[in-house]
């Protein structure tokens, strides 16, 4: 691994991203994923404890998140948690098709 003069990891000369749209019937979720990041994260699920541990992920882990969610949280927070869940997954199982 390259670190920067920070400690932060340089940035590689291709960046290994991916990108998920999932929509069920109870979530449209936006998952944008920059694996060689610097751990910036955008998280907006309506669910704050889901954006906290993602913003986590992404500081600790130097990867960039872009997280955008909606669903049926008047109800419960499962399926957003699951969706989220899933499409991050979906993001980086891609990155590792293409990339490695």
């Amino acid at each position: 691994m390259i670190k920067s003069v920070t400690g932060r990891r340089a940035a590689p000369e291709r960046m290994r991203t991916g990108e998920i749209n999932r929509v069920t019937s109870e979530t449209d979720v936006n998952v944008r994923l920059g694996l060689d990041g610097s751990g910036r994260c955008q998280a907006s699920t309506g669910v704050p404890f889901l954006d906290h541990m993602l913003h986590q992920i992404s500081s600790h882990g130097l990867i960039d998140l872009e997280i955008t969610a909606s669903g049926d949280t008047h109800i419960d927070d499962h399926h957003t948690n699951e969706d989220v869940g899933i499409a991050v997954g979906q993001a980086l199982s891609k990155l590792s098709l293409i990339h490695i």
